[in-house]
């Protein structure tokens, strides 16, 4: 502890404390006064004693002031304060302001307490030689007999704690104290009989007394270590060894004091263990050791010192304070010199301070130095500093993170927009940011100390405070709670976060973290009406809506897929797409699998709309078409998304199939054939039109048909209604005349048909213009006929019923007369024989009466003979395809030497008109089968049939308008009526007829038969 230590007690202030000790120090009047405190070990002077030894603080330890006495004299002052009698008094030398020895007679006043602190009275004797007794001490002894006169000595020197020894030059031990006795177990009485050599070789001193006796009479004293054995127990105690020479009465006397030292080497022991560690420790903690003479400038390093600073083991043997001071920063350099030179001046007691020094490698490293003043010369200044060196620079990087993490607390507290406060155990704020500050319209200073019942209703603070009591008893880690009130007439919803934080004093708090969650609230629940409105939009949405997105390494996921998948790939889930997008991938077949991944993929660059169609096959193995149209869009990170919808186009692609089957077959018909929109304008026509019209496209396409066909007739209204008929979207029908430039006239079958949808909305008319000039001309020959043949007929008629009439009346009077024969058995077998020629005559004439009502038929020029089977199985393999897809089966059960008399074109649209409807409709399961036959009938007639066990048809519903063109039967038909039409008006035109069996749900027999 450094002379300048201060303790906050003084001398007169503890003196005061005890009535007795200050009424004796009033009365003393002594040149300098002490007190000291055996509990606290630590001394007071009073202001004349400071003045005396030149002492400038009142109060300091024990040890310090001990450090002023001479040290032959320590074992007579440690007597003094340890010993039995507390009013014996003694001479010591004292070393003074001006660094003298001064004699002081001391003698010491106790109270009536013991455990009171003890008061000492220092007189100052003034003499010649400090090294001599005082003339008072020798001249009040001088009368004693020699050896009398060394007891004297008894009464300051006899201690509890030091062993004195007092032998003549020969060696003969003359005087020992208790102690003495006590160590060396041998009575005082008896001393006289031994010899130091008697206690040879256990007290070691002995073994060369000679040499000590030299040594002390030279030098006046000796001091060491050695031991003092007990001679009974033949036991060694540890001792420290002070021995001065005295010659009293011109004779030479050896004086040993001895002090038990086991307790200081057991601590000494337990030092040097202690020491161990902290060596150990100081390498663990990469901590280095120095120490500094002061004087010099000289310093010494450990290794871990160096190694601190980068350097090997040696390199700074020759390191001085100076090198020291040019290695740090600096910045730092100032501030360690000023605090450095008030610790040397004594301004504390222990110096610390962080600095940065240069390492070898170039770099400043941070590091912290603590140091003490381990020695002062007798004037008090520092002589040698010890410290040490601590590589702090991760616990100072550490430091400055933690003050930036201060920092961004801060500004997160004061910035974040939510409420953030902190509430200590009894659950009062202690803790708000300006937030929170600002919802509840008060200053954070308003809010601290004030509980939940002070802010809000007290509804809503009991709530709060029951979860704080949650938080703080039941150590919940983390609870969110939503809780609502009223402010101001508003609803207000707050989202709380709550959790414990424990704090090093043990104690717990509540840190609380709130959002205003109202408008977030109100967002919900206008987003779930949203959301409920969405998925009613997508519900009624003819498909399943998509995103579809490529990541940056090629693969694809879909993020996102509308619940309806489900009812567009039976089988396939949401979660099952999602998981991976391949899952729906692999069901297309792999030519369309392989041609959608290229042409997606091609989007990524042109980030064109996607539309493609391709097929899929189910798992159920029923094949499907499906048609995906998106907009790409490419995202920051590099990856395309794709959204769109996703539809089943399954019936759509049929329906377009059998219209391009149709188209193809209307491209080629004879017919004229026109398209026209709502307007009633041409959108479409077959070769024939342009033919027949002589008209580009150009002009065909956007006119009205009326207009175009009723050009050089005179009849033009009749056309005209034509477009009329159109507009209003009616059915017309009527057989008009047509004439081309320079051309004769000829006519036409003129009927026109709309076309509406299932659910009523109209697509387009259909107008077919079949040439009937031929017919007409044959009609107007036959009404000639007729007319020439009605009056032949009329003629004939007349002719036959006089003819007839005259003929039964011949008949009839051959009968009467073959009567009245009979009565002459004569003639009697003439007469049977005129009556079987009459007979005869009679059946003849009805037959021939039967004949004259036999209906002639005409037979067009174009019908050919063609073989039947051929026929089907080309349609069989033109409908391949479709039936694949359906997994439809085929029995065919018609001979190959059947010869129908037909038109070609008439029979193959016959024929695929009825595979088409038995496709759509006469499936209902894996198991079920078209059959498909022929037979004759008599020998001109032969009946084909094609029989499914499908949907059938409801013959009460729909039997007037079954053969109708524009008819539809079911309800999920997408055809638009024109098969059955076209099969009735085509059989019919051949003369043949077409019949129907079928109930529904138990399929439909087609029976065509032909002449």
């Amino acid at each position: 502890m450094a002379l300048t230590h201060t303790l906050k007690t003084t001398f007169f202030e503890l003196l005061s404390k005890d009535q007795a000790l200050f009424e004796l120090y009033e009365k003393a009047g002594q040149d300098g006064a002490l007190l000291y405190e055996a509990e606290t070990q630590e001394v007071w002077i009073n202001p004349s004693f400071q003045k005396i030894t030149g002492l400038e603080a009142s109060s300091l330890d024990l040890l310090t002031f001990s450090g002023l006495l001479h040290p032959a004299d320590l074992y007579l002052w440690n007597g003094l304060l340890h010993g039995d009698d507390r009013n014996s008094s003694l001479m010591l030398r004292l070393k003074v302001e001006q660094g003298n020895w001064e004699w002081f007679q001391i003698s010491q006043q106790q109270n009536a307490s013991a455990n009171q602190p003890l008061l000492l009275f220092f007189n100052l004797l003034k003499q010649s030689n400090p090294e001599e007794f005082p003339p008072q001490y020798l001249n009040a002894s001088i009368s004693i007999p020699e050896f009398d006169r060394l007891l004297l000595l008894e009464g300051f020197v006899n201690s509890n704690i030091d062993a004195i020894q007092v032998a003549d030059e020969s060696g003969r031990l003359v005087y020992i104290n208790k102690v003495a006795s006590r160590r060396l177990e041998i009575p005082q009485s008896e001393v006289n009989q031994y010899f130091v050599k008697d206690f040879e070789p256990l007290f070691e001193v002995a073994g060369e007394w000679e040499k000590h006796v030299e040594e002390v009479r030279r030098v006046g004293k000796w001091v060491g270590e050695s031991r003092n054995f007990s001679v009974k127990k033949r036991k060694s105690v540890p001792v420290e060894i002070s021995v001065t020479y005295q010659k009293i009465s011109g004779k030479g006397y050896l004086v040993a004091v001895s002090r038990d030292i086991s307790v200081r080497k057991q601590r000494e022991e337990a030092y040097r263990k202690e020491n161990d560690k902290l060596q150990q420790i100081l390498k663990l903690t990469s901590t280095g050791v120095w120490e500094v003479d002061v004087a010099t400038g000289l310093i010494l390093v450990d290794e871990r010192f160096e190694q601190i600073r980068g350097y090997e083991n040696g390199e700074l043997s020759s390191f001085d304070w100076d090198k020291m001071t040019k290695s740090i920063h600096p910045e730092d350099r100032a501030m360690l010199n000023l605090l450095l030179n008030g610790h040397l001046a004594g301004d504390a007691s222990i110096f610390q301070v962080e600095f940065r020094v240069r390492h070898k490698s170039g770099n400043w490293i941070w590091c912290l130095s603590t140091c003490k003043v381990v020695q002062r010369d007798e004037r008090g200044i520092a002589e040698i500093v010890s410290g040490t060196l601590t590589d702090i620079s991760l616990l100072k990087q550490m430091q400055i993170e933690l003050e930036e993490s201060i920092t961004i607390f801060r500004t997160f507290a004061e910035q974040i927009p939510a409420y953030l406060y902190m509430k200590n155990d009894e659950k009062i704020h202690i803790y708000n940011n300006p937030k929170s500050a600002e919802f509840l319209k008060l200053s954070p200073q308003e809010i601290n100390g004030k509980r939940a019942i002070d802010l809000f209703p007290a509804d809503v603070a009991l709530q709060l405070e029951e979860q704080d009591e949650q938080v703080l008893k039941q150590g919940v880690k983390l609870t969110k709670f939503i809780w609502q009130y009223l402010k101001n007439g508003s609803e207000i919803f707050l989202e709380e976060y709550k959790f414990p934080i424990q704090l090093p004093n043990g104690k717990t708090v509540v840190g609380g973290l709130a959002f205003d969650i109202s408008e977030t609230i109100h967002l919900r629940e206008d987003l779930w009406h949203t959301k409920q409105q969405f998925e009613k939009l997508m519900a009624s949405v003819p498909g399943t809506l998509y995103v579809l997105k490529l990541m940056a390494d090629g693969t694809f996921t879909f993020p996102f897929v509308s619940e309806n998948l489900r009812d567009l790939v039976p089988g396939l889930t949401v979660e099952d797409c999602q998981a991976d997008a391949m899952n729906y991938f692999n069901l297309l077949i792999p030519e369309d699998r392989s041609r959608m991944i290229s042409l997606g993929k091609a989007t990524m660059e042109n980030l064109r709309p996607f539309r493609q169609t391709c097929m899929l096959q189910l798992k159920s193995g029923e094949f499907r078409y499906h048609r995906l149209v998106s907009q790409p869009e490419k995202g920051e990170d590099g990856s395309v998304s794709w959204y769109g919808i996703l539809q089943d186009v399954t019936e759509e692609v049929k329906l377009e199939k059998e219209i391009e089957m149709l188209a193809l077959v209307a491209q080629k018909a004879s017919d004229l054939m026109l398209i026209c929109d709502e307007k009633g304008k041409v959108t479409w026509g077959n070769e024939a039109s342009f033919k027949v019209l002589e008209q580009p496209a150009a002009t065909l396409l956007g006119s009205l048909p009326g207009e175009l066909l009723s050009k050089g007739d005179a009849k033009s209204k009749d056309w005209k209604s034509l477009d009329l008929a159109l507009k209003a979207r009616r059915p017309f029908k009527k057989i008009l005349s047509f004439q081309v430039e320079n051309g004769l006239p000829y006519w036409l079958e003129v009927e026109a048909t709309p076309i509406y949808q299932q659910e009523g909305v109209f697509l387009y008319s259909i107008i077919i213009c079949r040439d009937v000039t031929r017919l007409m001309d044959k009609q107007r020959e036959f009404e000639r006929f007729l007319k020439t043949t009605t009056d032949q007929n009329e003629r004939l008629r007349d002719f036959a019923f006089i003819t007839s009439h005259n003929i039964r009346s011949s008949v009839a009077n051959l009968m009467g007369l073959s009567d009245l024969l009979i009565q002459n058995p004569e003639e009697k077998q003439y007469v049977h024989l005129m009556k079987q020629v009459t007979m005869k005559l009679d059946t003849t004439i009805r037959n021939i009466a039967d004949i004259l009502h036999v209906e002639q038929r005409f037979d067009p020029q174009e019908m050919k003979f063609i073989n039947l089977l051929e026929v089907v199985n080309r349609m069989v393999d033109f409908c391949q395809k479709e039936a694949k897809m359906e997994e439809k089966r085929w029995e065919i059960n018609i001979a190959s030497e059947i010869q129908l008399r037909v038109i070609p074109a008439y029979l193959e649209s016959i024929v695929y008109n009825l595979f088409s409807n038995a496709l759509k409709y006469g499936l209902k399961d894996q198991n079920s089968k078209i059959i498909l036959s022929a037979s004759r009938r008599g020998e001109k007639e032969i009946a084909l049939v094609v029989k499914d066990d499908g949907l059938g048809i409801d013959l009460d519903k729909f039997k007037d308008r079954l053969f109708k063109l524009g008819s539809r039967m079911h309800e999920i038909s997408t055809g638009q009526g024109m098969g059955l039409y076209m099969i009735k008006r085509q059989v019919e035109a051949m003369e043949g007829s077409v019949h129907l069996k079928s109930q529904p749900n138990k399929g439909a027999e087609f029976t065509v038969v032909f002449k």
